[in-house]
């Protein structure tokens, strides 16, 4: 399996292609690429550049952790927020948008979601 590592800088993002198949879920696993002890992300879907679903995921480990983590829309974990939850579904074309919001490196990989069209 691949995963994808957010640069180490406040602002990094990785937005995917419009996607046009609708949403009514949203998940993913996440943990700590290098030596880093914190994190604090935003995930956004996205419907024509407005904010549909918005959710914060915000860990913090005494020293570098192996555990694997995971985001889910339908069962939010522990250190996770939702702004803006997804409890509709979404028809027509989307976005997902992941939001690097410290200097560390999250890696992110195994992202799926539900599609749902009318």
């Amino acid at each position: 399996k691949k995963t994808i590592c957010l640069n180490k800088a406040a602002g990094t993002d990785l937005t995917s292609p419009t996607l046009s198949t609708g949403i009514k879920s949203l998940s993913f696993k996440y943990g700590f690429a290098f030596a880093d002890t914190s994190m604090n992300v935003s995930v956004y879907i996205k419907q024509n550049g407005t904010t549909i679903a918005e959710y914060t995921i915000n860990h913090t480990v005494t020293k570098s952790s192996k555990t694997i983590y995971t985001f889910d829309t339908t069962n939010l974990a522990s250190g996770i927020t939702a702004v803006t939850a997804l409890t509709t579904p979404i028809t027509g074309d989307f976005t997902i948008e992941i939001k690097n919001n410290n200097p560390s490196r999250p890696s992110i990989w195994d992202l799926t979601w539900d599609s749902y069209e009318v």
